[in-house]
């Protein structure tokens, strides 16, 4: 590259940026500006319900770089909560005149023929002034439980911290609830002993806290084996006795009913036909007890006989 060519690109790169600038500094135009919310001088008693949106936008007007400008250092707008809160309907009520008053962009101005009516206002908000109401969490089916209940038992109900939380809503709402339920939940191996499950939202209902702690008590099951008699011993007012008069089991019970009762097993009354006055007849399951489930009946058949 000679000299001459050198100085030429120089030239036309200066002029451009020369006409950059001066189309940035002199150029206008209507484009929205994200704006930073922020509710300030709001009494400790008072609890807005509803999520306050971190930012909002307003349509402004003004040069390519003054909106360059914020759109690199966002402007904050901070609304006085006691100027805008109306207790009768128990509503923070915030319109787009509120941003533009609240908002000193210097350099960004309302445009002229700008609606009245801004997309997204007036933002209306729930706030109560009361203390709330606690009530109790409830699971209302909403455990899932997919572990094998063959290797692993869940032996005690989950325990849920805390049990009850303070919820906010319209006294009107609030009269109406009892309780508020957990979002469903699964449990799939011991992984899944801990664990923190949000809430179920309800609208217009704010809580204290979203989510609880569970602890779910699982414990492992073992194989155990044991010697049941087989009953019943009258059927239909006859006396009946069995070989052998007892049978085992195998059964599956967690550590912590490893030494309660074992399940029961029995024949069918049915299935003894009396006028026969002997026979073999099936042992079937009778009743089983919580985390204690018969595996396999080692003498699946027994000899009847009327005594």
């Amino acid at each position: 590259m000679n000299k001459s060519t050198y100085k030429v690109i120089l030239l036309y790169g200066f002029f451009f940026v020369l006409s950059f600038f001066a189309w940035g500094f002199t150029k206008s135009y209507t484009a929205d500006v994200t704006v930073n919310l922020n509710i300030v001088g709001k009494p400790n008693e008072v609890t807005i319900i509803d999520s306050v949106p971190a930012r909002v936008s307003v349509p402004m007007e003004g040069k390519v770089f003054s909106h360059l400008y914020y759109k690199i250092f966002t402007p904050e707008a901070n609304i006085n909560f006691l100027s805008k809160y109306q207790k009768s309907t128990s509503e923070l009520v915030i319109t787009v005149e509120d941003i533009y008053a609240a908002t000193n962009l210097h350099t960004l101005f309302r445009p002229q023929n700008s609606p009245k009516m801004q997309s997204g206002f007036p933002l209306v908000l729930t706030a109560v002034t009361h203390e709330g109401k606690k009530v109790p969490v409830a699971f209302e089916g909403s455990i899932n439980l997919q572990f094998n209940p063959i290797t692993m038992s869940l032996v005690n109900w989950p325990v849920c911290s805390p049990d009850s939380v303070v919820v906010y809503a319209k006294s009107e709402v609030l009269e109406k609830i009892d309780s508020v339920a957990l979002k469903p939940f699964t449990v799939r191996d011991f992984s899944d002993t801990v664990m923190t499950v949000g809430l179920r939202t309800i609208p217009g209902v704010r809580y204290e806290t979203t989510n609880v702690k569970l602890r779910l008590d699982l414990e492992r099951n073992y194989l155990k084996r044991a010697s049941i008699d087989v009953a019943p011993k009258e059927v239909r007012g006859m006396k009946i006795q069995y070989r052998p008069a007892t049978v085992d089991i195998l059964y599956y019970v967690p550590e912590s009913f490893y030494n309660a009762k074992a399940p029961t097993v029995a024949v069918f009354a049915d299935d003894i036909d009396l006028s026969k006055k002997s026979g073999r007849v099936a042992v079937r399951k009778a009743e089983e007890y919580p985390h204690r489930k018969i595996y396999k009946i080692l003498e699946d058949s027994v000899t009847w006989t009327v005594k």
